[in-house]
């Protein structure tokens, strides 16, 4: 899961079995997360922004979403950032 700037998203922690959930519930696509993932932190991290957009025309609900992140970084790494999962609007 590491994008090769050194980015990833925090795994193991009830944050990210939230944005699992979240996405699944509310992202009406036919890849799996896992199969995204690295796409979603290239985009945050090209960015420079700790979230990403949803297009209403791609979510269950009809509505824009957007998936927001705290950007951790490993005390043992400068080069290895965590993104946290926060919560949607």
């Amino acid at each position: 899961m590491v994008d090769p700037k050194g980015a990833q998203f925090e795994f193991q922690s009830h944050e990210a079995d939230n944005f699992e959930k979240d996405f699944v519930e509310l992202v009406d696509t036919t890849l799996p997360l896992f199969a995204i993932k690295d796409k979603l932190l290239h985009l945050m991290e090209v960015n420079g922004r700790p979230q990403f957009k949803i297009p209403k025309f791609t979510t269950r609900d009809g509505k824009e979403h957007i998936f927001y992140f705290d950007v951790l970084p490993v005390t043992d790494s400068r080069s290895v950032k965590v993104y946290r999962y926060k919560g949607y609007i």
